[in-house]
């Protein structure tokens, strides 16, 4: 009868180092989800973010541009006459019966061919860089995978 107590006391005190375990790593895990959510979160609102202000953008040059060819509209073909040094600098277009202005494209600088060879040298290099940061990057992941499931396993039996 002794020996029956001292059992239920050793076998209470082991199941509750289980569960204070348990408790611990569920505990943990409710933190890793919530940071994960609040990461998510931001992610979304930055983007959501960047897609107001790149149309905002947009509306901005809409209305420039439309403004300008107002301009132009209104002041008629005496004004055209002295704005034409103006226009060679401003690459113009017409889009559906307005002048636009196109965005000036820099004329790219001619390469010789041994600038052209490093160049392509160092792509090279950096290609096969990322490649190997990538092999290593995946198996550190696997890695980190496979103790998780080590751990999962330990807790379950």
């Amino acid at each position: 009868m002794v020996f029956g107590a001292i059992l239920t006391i050793s076998g209470s005190v082991s199941i509750a180092n289980i569960m204070t375990k348990l408790v611990r790593k569920l505990k943990q895990m409710a933190k890793k989800r919530a940071h994960r959510k609040t990461v998510l979160k931001r992610k979304m609102e930055r983007v959501q973010k960047e897609l107001e202000e790149e149309e905002e953008r947009k509306n901005r040059h809409l209305e420039r541009e439309t403004d300008l060819e107002m301009q132009r509209q209104e002041q008629g073909v005496e004004h055209n006459a002295t704005e034409g040094a103006e226009m060679n600098k401003n690459v113009m277009r017409v889009v559906g019966g307005l002048m636009l202005e196109a965005p000036k494209q820099k004329a790219k600088k001619q390469l010789r061919r041994k600038q052209v060879k490093r160049k392509e040298a160092a792509r090279e290099r950096g290609a096969a860089i990322a490649d190997q940061l990538g092999r290593k990057w995946e198996t550190k992941k696997r890695r980190v995978k496979q103790r998780a499931q080590i751990r999962n396993e330990d807790l379950h039996d």
